[in-house]
């Protein structure tokens, strides 16, 4: 008889305890999609990396010897996909090069400015898909160009190098 009690007890209780949560306060608690979102339209939530982990998945991907990263920036704004840009030099390769990673890899192919030295610490994010950095001719030139990635959806991947400024050292 005792244990039927305390049974009895236990039931009431979190029969209690689950009525005390209003629809109001579950609300609170638990996302929910808007009506007018749909499936098709619901986008990813972008993950911001540190520069840290934009290296790690570089490492992970690019598993080429002879690669020696300069610098990398995180993409803040997921643009394309793109989570983080990394620069780097290359024993097969005259120049500087760039990856544009993905969470799930690079993103299309390479790009990069052939016959050059980069001048470390200049690569940014700027936003809308560019990135700027600097790099030095063999005449000693300091250029600074932009590059802009974009992806169709299909998988086909375009960059676009620019030049903003040129400086004799």
């Amino acid at each position: 008889m005792k244990q039927q009690i305390q049974s009895i007890l236990v039931v009431l209780l979190s029969l209690f305890l689950l009525s005390a949560c209003s629809e109001k306060s579950l609300n609170n608690t638990i996302p929910r999609v808007p009506e007018e979102t749909t499936l098709e339209t619901a986008q990813p939530v972008p993950q911001m990396l540190t520069e840290r982990e934009v290296l790690n998945l570089f490492r992970k991907y690019e598993t080429t010897s002879g690669r020696t990263v300069i610098n990398c920036v995180p993409v803040p704004d997921s643009a394309c996909g793109v989570v983080g840009v990394v620069q780097y030099t290359d024993r097969d390769h005259d120049g500087v090069m760039f990856v544009f990673l993905t969470m799930d890899g690079p993103l299309g192919g390479r790009c990069g400015t052939p016959n050059c030295t980069a001048v470390e610490d200049t690569l940014e994010y700027l936003g809308e898909d560019t990135i700027s950095y600097q790099f030095q001719t063999a005449e000693g030139h300091t250029i600074t160009n932009t590059i802009s990635f974009s992806d169709d959806g299909n998988g086909n991947t375009s960059f676009k190098i620019e030049t903003q400024s040129e400086r004799k050292e």
